[in-house]
């Protein structure tokens, strides 16, 4: 009957349908995470390497890393460093003094770093995250020339979500959590400062707890670093040294 043979025809879209939509189908490159195993070895390395293969963009870590130099993400968008939570993974610095950041961010969009802690275990650093805005070099010294377009992604929209930076990890010493800034050739006498005080904005922080550092948990420098969302973040520093209303002298309470 011809109801039957309609009602027939509709039932085979329906499960063809549902089929569509339950299956995984093929796994895109995003879905698919790049595991780092850290063990204390060479840690630092994995990672940058991961960070710069062309054919990365999610990047797993499991365990504690050891981090004794900066890890660099420059020129790229759609870096994905996620861990397996902020009490499974921590990346610890243990650099020394030499290095101003654990990671330095430069040009670079649409990051996501999530499910992780960060500490100073040993050394000092500035910042745990550091990002500035698309400048290019002039020669051989670090100044900043300008805005550098074209192909080049800037930095905006990044994310930070669900991080501990800064928990008490030894004999480390933290400045800030997360600086914001301008471009480290702002003020040279060869440039203006219109064209060193970029964007650098658009970024979200969601559940971000800083905490143990010294100066600022969050560091937004220049007037152009706009549009940031801020959700439920914790803050905690401390105060090591200080000065006496009275008779000016500073002294350390510890």
């Amino acid at each position: 009957m011809p109801w039957m043979h309609l009602t027939r025809n509709a039932c085979l879209i329906a499960i063809s349908l549902l089929v569509l939509v339950l299956s995984p189908g093929i796994p895109s490159h995003a879905d698919t995470p790049e595991v780092i195993a850290c063990d204390g070895f060479n840690d630092r390395n994995n990672i940058q390497d991961a960070i710069d293969a062309p054919d990365i963009s999610y990047i797993l870590l499991t365990g504690d890393c050891q981090v004794d130099e900066t890890i660099y993400i420059t020129n790229t968008r759609g870096i994905r460093l996620e861990g397996q939570g902020r009490g499974a993974t921590t990346l610890f610095w243990n650099g020394g003094d030499e290095a101003e950041t654990m990671f330095s961010i430069q040009n670079s969009s649409d990051l996501s770093f999530s499910s992780f802690s960060a500490c100073v275990s040993w050394g000092h650093l500035e910042s745990i995250f550091d990002m500035f805005h698309a400048c290019y070099f002039s020669g051989d010294d670090d100044s900043c020339d300008g805005y550098q377009a074209g192909d080049e992604p800037g930095t905006h929209r990044n994310a930070f979500s669900d991080i501990g930076l800064g928990c008490n990890a030894g004999f480390g010493d933290l400045d800030h959590g997360i600086r914001v800034r301008l471009h480290p050739g702002y003020g040279d006498e060869d440039d203006t400062a219109e064209e060193e005080d970029l964007g650098n904005d658009q970024h979200f922080f969601n559940n971000v707890h800083i905490s143990n550092f010294n100066g600022s948990a969050f560091v937004l420098e220049g007037k152009n670093s706009t549009g940031n969302t801020f959700t439920a973040c914790h803050c905690s520093g401390k105060i090591e040294k200080y000065s006496d209303s009275l008779s000016g002298d500073e002294f350390n309470p510890d």
